[in-house]
């Protein structure tokens, strides 16, 4: 809801450039350089910021392709309805879960009393995400995760279960995580997530997941 990201660049595009060349600068030719850009929130604003980040690489002799590649966060409700268009232009996606929530829900993260309503389990969202999922597999994109949804067990299930592969998480979190997931079956979580496209309460969803993740434990503890 301010000036941020590809918008302050636009208003403002000279600190977009210098630290364009220095990424371009700082890259190494053993390794590909990944720029993601955050808050696409148009086709539009997309190709405003892939022509000067193309330009630039241009400059530095660098490529597309070869040199680095240029992804889009989705994090918006706008970039949503955009993801199959953008998915045919960008070398990358990212989900963006902690804004999207926020935009698409109407919860301001820094209001401690809508925190109930910021649901990870909300249908829409399930929904939403798996309209960017969708478009990134139709497109054969790499995609990854980050946001605290990726950081729940619940999250894990719903994205994993949607088709993501790759999430981003804190290092306290990766220990769980990593023992959930390789004593899972994908399948399952698919399954859950099926039945949970078709529910139309956050909280019934919330505990069909719930329920399952704590079948899982018990099962651990045999």
């Amino acid at each position: 809801l301010g000036l941020r990201a590809l918008r302050s660049y636009q208003a403002d595009p000279k600190a977009f450039r210098v630290q364009l060349r220095s990424l371009m600068r700082a890259s190494c030719s053993d390794t590909r350089l990944r720029i993601l850009l955050p808050m696409v929130d148009s086709l539009e604003a997309w190709r405003w910021a892939a022509e000067e980040v193309d330009r630039i690489a241009d400059a530095e002799g660098k490529k597309r392709g070869v040199d680095f590649y240029l992804g889009a966060m989705i994090e918006l409700p706008s970039a949503v309805f955009e993801a199959d268009e953008l998915a045919k232009h960008v070398d990358f996606f990212s989900l963006g879960t902690n804004d999207l929530i926020q935009y698409l829900l109407a919860v301001d993260r820094q209001n401690p009393e809508l925190a109930r309503h910021a649901q990870i389990t909300h249908p829409s969202l399930i929904k939403a995400i798996k309209v960017i999922i969708d478009a990134g597999l139709r497109h054969n994109l790499p995609m990854s995760c980050c946001g605290e949804m990726a950081a729940s067990p619940i999250g894990m299930m719903i994205l994993v279960g949607l088709g993501l592969r790759q999430l981003s998480l804190p290092p306290l979190d990766l220990g769980i995580a990593r023992t959930f997931l390789r004593r899972s079956q994908v399948t399952v979580f698919e399954g859950l997530v099926e039945r949970a496209l078709s529910m139309n309460s956050a909280d019934e969803i919330a505990e069909m997941f719930s329920d399952h993740y704590q079948d899982w434990k018990l099962d651990q503890s045999r």
